[in-house]
């Protein structure tokens, strides 16, 4: 049931170790690998291959060992045996989707009109979704394996995020229904997020009397 922490993953060595290891002995270790994406050799057989990174190759030798257990666990008649879960998920960091603001320099007028001007025009309707929906949920200090359940409602579709009995609720869409807001049941101590221009302001304040209610 540990969590093995491996910050120079290389090509994977210690996730292809770890997902053996649970398949023989029917245990649920999990696994966090970090790997800068350092590029490899232009000469290289990796390279020639279609692997311009390290990371990308660390990437497809767990989706080459899960595939090779699965086979092993069907030849082993394992695979009516207890769950042996064989996902994995890859999280890249890059640049923030929202607007960020610089407080430091948002004192100087000019910036801060500059700034203004530049959030009012970011549409985040148009960014990758999931995307979107980590960024938010490492922002809203939930963690990256919180479970994350969409739920459509009419219209619109909604994140429900939930973290050890902690629930946060996303909407992306351009415009939003109060009717379908209302619908979910969302808790008075809980957070719905949703894009600036989903709700007229009045919208904002009524939902607002009865949930947390937060513009991006």
């Amino acid at each position: 049931g540990g969590i093995i922490l491996d910050f120079f993953a290389g090509c994977s060595t210690t996730a292809h170790a770890v997902l053996s290891k649970n398949l023989e002995d029917q245990a649920n270790r999990r696994f966090i690998l970090v790997q800068l994406p350092e590029q490899v050799s232009e000469s290289s057989l990796a390279r020639r291959s279609g692997f311009k990174t390290i990371a990308d190759i660390g990437k497809e030798r767990i989706r080459r060992v899960i595939k090779k257990l699965k086979e092993e666990s069907k030849q082993t008649k394992l695979d009516n045996r207890t769950t042996f879960d064989l996902g994995f998920k890859t999280i890249k960091l890059s640049p923030s989707n929202c607007f960020v603001w610089d407080e430091e320099q948002a004192k100087d007028q000019a910036t801060l009109r500059d700034f203004l001007k530049k959030s009012a025009g970011t549409d985040l309707s148009k960014t990758e979704k999931e995307s979107l929906v980590y960024e938010l949920v490492v922002r809203e200090g939930f963690r990256l394996d919180s479970e994350i359940q969409a739920i459509q409602k009419g219209p619109n579709q909604f994140y429900r995020i939930e973290d050890n009995g902690h629930v946060l609720w996303l909407c992306l869409d351009k415009s939003l229904e109060s009717g379908a807001v209302r619908e979910l049941g969302i808790g008075a101590d809980q957070k719905l997020i949703v894009l600036d221009y989903a709700l007229p302001d009045s919208q904002k304040v009524n939902l607002g009397r009865s949930l947390r209610i937060e513009t991006i």
